[in-house]
This record gives structure tokens, C-alpha cells and sequence, in this order.
């Protein structure tokens, strides 16, 4: 397994034609609940779209972070609700600290989208949406790997340990 560091070494070396392209869902994303599962693959699909219109020439960036974010609400009210309600009936312990971790992306993303609406030239405000591309997929794929796999094997461990209605 390689390390962030020797990835972003062979990224700097080679160029960015070798760099991994962004939010593309694999098996190993797979959390096991297949409603969750679905919705992090619709948000794949689209942030991958939202990343390709990036690589767009004379892409307007403001109208390109417009769609990031109405991408993003979409998901927060739909994804995030659900899954805030999911883990409130299952009681699930870190409830507060996983609602914690998605009030601090849209955070993030509006500290992103005052910076893009300072910047002046084309270069500074694509390299600030590659930025948040980056940081979009990293927070992403470490969200769904670590934060939402516990919380879907928390289910399955208490739905093995509630007993059976008769």
C-alpha cells in the first residue's frame, strides 16, 4: 500500500496526468447498508460531473462553485438528514461528534466560497477550485471509509443484540 506522501511525489514528478481523478466510487466505499451505499454513489456521480466541467476551457469558475454548492445542499438535505436520523433512532454513541463532522464540511465549503468570491483572474480562482476538489474528495473518501463504516457496523452489531420481536 503507498503512502499520501509517495502519491503526491509521483504527482509532482510526473505530472498532474498521473494524478488519480476524482470521486470515483469503488467496492471498497461500500459501507454494507444499501441505502447509504446508494446515496454516497449518486454523490460520487455528481461531484464527478461537477470535477469534469473543471477541465472545461474558459470554464467560469463562480457558476462552476454555484453547482459544487447547490451539489452539496442537495446531498446535506437528503444524505446527512438521513443519516443524522438513522443514527438518533439506533442511539447510535457518536451521533453528535458524526452530525459535528458534517456541519464542519459546509463549513468548509462556504469558507471556500468567500475565498473564490475575492479571487480576481481565472488562475487564482481555478487553482482555489482545485483545491476544494481536493479536499472535497480526500474529506469524502475518509468520511465514508472511517465515519460512516462504524456507524453502519454500530447498526449491525446492536441489530445482532436486540432480540426478536414475536
Amino acid at each position: 500500500m503507498q503512502s499520501r506522501w509517495h502519491k503526491r511525489q509521483e504527482v509532482v514528478l510526473y505530472g498532474p496526468e498521473t494524478r488519480p481523478a476524482p470521486f470515483l466510487w469503488s467496492e471498497e466505499l461500500r459501507t454494507g447498508h444499501d441505502a447509504i451505499d446508494r446515496q454516497h454513489q449518486d454523490l460520487y456521480a455528481s461531484f464527478r460531473g461537477v470535477s469534469q466541467l473543471l477541465e472545461v476551457p474558459e470554464v467560469n469558475v463562480k457558476y462552476w462553485f454555484g453547482m459544487v454548492m447547490r451539489n452539496t445542499e442537495e446531498y446535506v438535505l437528503t444524505h446527512f438528514a438521513d443519516e443524522e436520523q438513522l443514527m438518533a433512532e439506533r442511539h447510535y454513541p457518536d451521533h453528535h461528534l458524526h452530525k459535528g463532522l458534517h456541519v464542519e464540511i459546509v463549513a468548509t465549503l462556504h469558507k471556500h466560497q468567500a475565498v473564490i468570491k475575492q479571487l480576481t483572474t481565472a488562475a487564482e480562482q481555478i487553482a482555489e477550485a482545485r483545491s476544494l476538489l481536493d479536499f472535497l474528495n480526500d474529506w469524502l473518501n475518509t468520511h465514508v471509509m472511517v465515519d460512516d463504516k462504524n456507524f453502519v457496523e454500530f447498526m449491525n452489531r446492536e441489530s445482532v443484540h436486540r432480540p426478536s420481536a414475536v
